[in-house]
């Protein structure tokens, strides 16, 4: 197979499943994979192409290998789901057990999927996920927000997924009482002094920009 040319995996009316195995298989759609992470409902960096495709390059052991299903609808990007495979991953005879990315630099990467066809997507990205592995699965994904569309998607009566879910904290929020200047007013004044300080050190880098 040629560089940078994926296999087809799966074709059910308007969505194409591809598989890639290497970096150069993906760099033509890392824009598109951006665009898919920034709609995201959890719009958070470790969904984005850079962040992924770094993990895969980089943070995997030698015996572990990884694949990126990509979906397509009439040529767009609309799905993506990359798997991380481990050594021994088939957990019982005819199940296999994946990964989503995850380790203790990168806590939660999620399933990307085009906003109001998320559970047409998602399905079809199980089914290839199902398709390659040759057999049975599950697909183990890590601190996913509650308000992740794979979460609903996949609860939505999707009949070839059952899904296992387990609370796993608070995340990136902070649990807050009354309004968000209100929780600013009960920060410590040494904690609000140093606030200050480091937003005034933020501000004198070129090309940053910041919210709180």
């Amino acid at each position: 197979m040629k560089a940078g040319q994926r296999n087809l995996i799966l074709e059910r009316d308007d969505v194409r499943v591809e598989a890639a195995q290497s970096i150069s298989q993906l760099e033509d759609i890392a824009e598109s994979w951006n665009d898919l992470a920034i709609s995201s409902p959890s719009n958070n960096p470790m969904l984005s192409y850079a962040w992924v495709s770094s993990f895969l390059e980089h943070r995997l052991t030698g015996s572990e290998q990884w694949v990126v299903f990509l979906a397509f609808s009439a040529g767009e990007l609309v799905g993506v789901a990359p798997v991380v495979i481990r050594p021994r991953s088939i957990i019982r005879l005819g199940l296999r057990r994946l990964h989503a990315p995850s380790d203790d630099h990168t806590p939660s990467v999620d399933v990307l999927t085009k906003r109001d066809k998320e559970k047409k997507i998602l399905s079809a990205l199980m089914d290839a996920a199902g398709l390659y592995c040759g057999m049975n699965f599950t697909y183990v994904l890590s601190r996913i927000p509650e308000q992740s569309p794979t979460i609903s998607g996949a609860l939505d009566g999707i009949e070839t997924i059952r899904t296992y879910t387990d609370y796993n904290g608070a995340g990136a929020y902070i649990s807050i009482k009354g309004t968000f200047d209100d929780f600013i007013k009960g920060l410590s004044s040494n904690f609000s002094k140093n606030l200050k300080k480091s937003s005034k050190k933020l501000k004198k880098l070129a090309g940053v920009g910041y919210r709180f």
